[in-house]
């Protein structure tokens, strides 16, 4: 959809009246052209940022297209689908390609609110608008529609918790050439370890065995889930989940035979989602130590938000010798990364320091093999203290695990976590803060 945006965003430009004609300001057309070209790096946190001096200076269409984007990729979600819902006046100028982008960004929106009722509508909305000979895209929607479906008689999933600070015990154990981050939690009497993964969105995961120890009900089946690869999976629900002094009420689940097809030893069966965490407010993760805490009340919101959300996934933003880096931010990755996307701009500087070899990077659905350099280090800034990151390994070419990948700089797993004293996260108020 990007590139559909970027090519509006000048049609828009082009069309807008020049100030002979309107009087209108001088910045108006180069306003315009600002956010084409924010569109086209895939840029909403520059966007972000620069949209209240630019609003005025934009055509209305583009105005509010930049702000059910921008509020998107900042996690207000309610407010993107408000401003989706406005662009209908402009059908005219957008376009029925761009609305239909635009509507299927409104899904995304009804599930991060755990709005399943809402995405199921939306969905059968949109399956009622796609032009002929759109079968795939149908198939993909109506496969989605019946996991929203399923869970639209459902409450949505909430966090209770104890108003004093709570500690719960974590912790890291190896696995291939980096380490999980592990908490216990617990449903029909059995305990299970669970990955704590801000990378896994939509849901929380579990094998099929440990969806059977936990009495997970399935209300769903044969859903399609990309990750590696394409696979099936059930969706399953549970009436709550304890981990520690936290209860989390009405989870759900993606229910599969296996986290990953590589066959390893000692990989743990359930996997805590992005979700859960999100409702936990703001965390502070002290991996060396073995425990999260969430405090009795949050610190001060900083002043700007460094993580942006894009299709269910969490990205943070760095800054290494200035440049700014747009990093998937995945606790569920046991190594952190760096793109081809990456390479492409610092090939020189990567050849002279880092050694070729290659490296298995896996996920839901498998594993791939790719060719990289390994960098000896890298320092990045997130906050107020620098992160320092060893042996990390930088793509050659463009096969990083899907598609959305191409506007990620890499990808920030527990590695992260242990480089610092702690971690302070917050995925509601869009910020992480390295101490």
């Amino acid at each position: 959809m990007k590139n559909l945006l970027v090519c509006l965003a000048l049609l828009l430009v082009c069309a807008a009246p020049s100030p002979a004609e309107a009087k209108a300001p001088p910045s108006a057309a180069e306003a315009a052209r600002q956010v084409a070209a924010l569109l086209d790096a895939g840029d909403c946190l520059t966007l972000q940022e620069l949209l209240p001096a630019l609003r005025d200076s934009l055509p209305p269409p583009l105005a509010l297209l930049s702000d059910a984007l921008t509020a998107h990729h900042g996690g207000r979600f309610a407010r993107s689908n408000e401003a989706i819902a406005r662009l209908d006046e402009y059908a005219e100028e957008l376009g029925p390609e761009t609305l239909l982008g635009m509507r299927s960004l409104a899904i995304h929106n009804f599930r991060a609110l755990d709005d399943y009722a809402g995405a199921s509508r939306a969905i059968r909305a949109l399956i009622g608008q796609l032009p002929d000979g759109a079968a795939e895209a149908r198939r993909s929607l109506e496969a989605f529609d019946r996991w929203m479906s399923a869970l639209a008689a459902w409450p949505a999933t909430t966090l209770r918790r104890p108003a004093a600070e709570t500690a719960i015990h974590a912790e890291l154990r190896k696995v291939g050439r980096g380490e999980h981050l592990l908490v216990e939690a617990e449903a029909n009497g059995c305990t299970e370890p669970f990955i704590f993964d801000t990378g896994c969105s939509g849901s929380n995961f579990l094998t099929l065995r440990a969806a059977r120890r936990l009495g997970v009900r399935i209300v769903a089946d044969s859903v399609p889930v990309t990750g590696m690869t394409t696979s099936y999976v059930r969706i399953g629900v549970a009436d709550s989940l304890r981990i520690g002094e936290l209860l989390v009420l009405h989870p759900t689940f993606l229910v599969a035979p296996s986290i990953s097809d590589n066959g390893e030893e000692g990989l743990a069966e359930a996997v805590l989602g992005s979700d859960v965490i999100r409702a936990m407010g703001e965390v502070r993760i002290e991996a060396r130590n073995g425990r999260i805490v969430l405090p009795a009340e949050p610190s001060p919101e900083p002043p700007s938000p460094n993580l942006g959300f894009d299709g269910g996934q969490y990205h943070l933003y760095c800054t290494h010798n200035g440049e700014r880096l747009r990093l998937h931010f995945d606790t569920g990755n046991v190594k952190s990364t760096l793109s081809s996307r990456y390479y492409d701009r610092h090939r020189r500087a990567v050849r002279r320091a880092g050694r070729r070899t290659t490296s298995t990077q896996g996920g839901f659905g498998g594993t791939r093999e790719l060719e990289v350099r390994i960098l000896p280090h890298i320092t990045l800034c997130c906050g107020a203290r620098p992160v320092t990151l060893r042996d990390i390994a930088v793509t050659l070419r463009g096969k990083e695990m899907d598609a959305q990948r191409g506007n990620e700089d890499g990808s920030l797993g527990v590695d992260f976590l242990t480089a610092c004293d702690a971690v302070v996260i917050d995925l509601g108020r869009m910020f992480v803060r390295t101490e």
